[in-house]
């Protein structure tokens, strides 16, 4: 059942509406660095790697004749119970999905990290093919946030923008004047006005 619902997963996530930098409007002005930029090595539990490089792959242009950046991620999961219900039928639990994401200029041969972290959550119910449904939805909101979070620390990287990672620790996005925060924004807007969008045609056809 896992292999069918992975393989789902994957479909879904070829046509969930996302648009890749170098596709939309405003944010296609960083677009042009991403073709500088190999994806390398995706790493991790098999499930959001897999659905990882998927929509990374999608995400990144054609790339440049050559590439001056090499990009590598190394995933890692957590679930954690968040809550229960007062009869016990269900309980609630956050899925967190990081991403350590390394970056080689080899040109100047050096290198820089940068973590990030996506957050979603889903219910476990009496039913397990329902609750193994949500937590599959759960995995995939998850990468396909973390993926549009990658893709904008990299164009930010290759254009000699990125936020400074001196300290090793989880990127903290601390205000609008922030780029990184500032684009995630725009395409957190776009996202919600795609399902939104997707949502009423769901009930017109119902």
């Amino acid at each position: 059942m896992r292999t069918i619902l992975g393989s789902l997963s994957l479909l879904v996530l070829t046509a969930c509406g996302f648009k890749p930098l170098y596709a939309t409007g405003g944010q296609g002005a960083l677009g042009g660095a991403l073709a500088e930029i190999e994806l390398g090595a995706i790493r991790g539990p098999d499930e959001p790697r897999d659905q990882m490089r998927t929509v990374l792959a999608r995400r990144l242009p054609e790339a440049a004749d050559e590439q001056r950046f090499a990009m590598s991620v190394q995933l890692r999961e957590r679930t954690q119970a968040v809550s229960v219900t007062i009869d016990s039928n269900a309980r609630r639990f956050n899925y967190t999905l990081i991403a350590s994401v390394s970056y080689t200029d080899n040109e100047t041969n050096t290198r820089r990290r940068q973590n990030l972290q996506s957050v979603s959550s889903f219910a476990v119910v009496p039913s397990q093919y329902a609750s193994l449904v949500a937590r599959e939805d759960a995995v995939r909101r998850a990468v396909i946030d973390l993926a549009r979070k990658i893709e904008i620390d990299a164009a930010l990287y290759a254009e000699g923008r990125a936020p400074d990672t001196s300290d090793g620790g989880l990127f903290q996005e601390t205000g609008g004047r922030d780029p990184l925060r500032r684009l995630e924004q725009e395409a957190e807007r776009e996202q919600r006005i795609e399902e939104q969008e997707a949502e009423r045609q769901e009930a017109n056809q119902e």
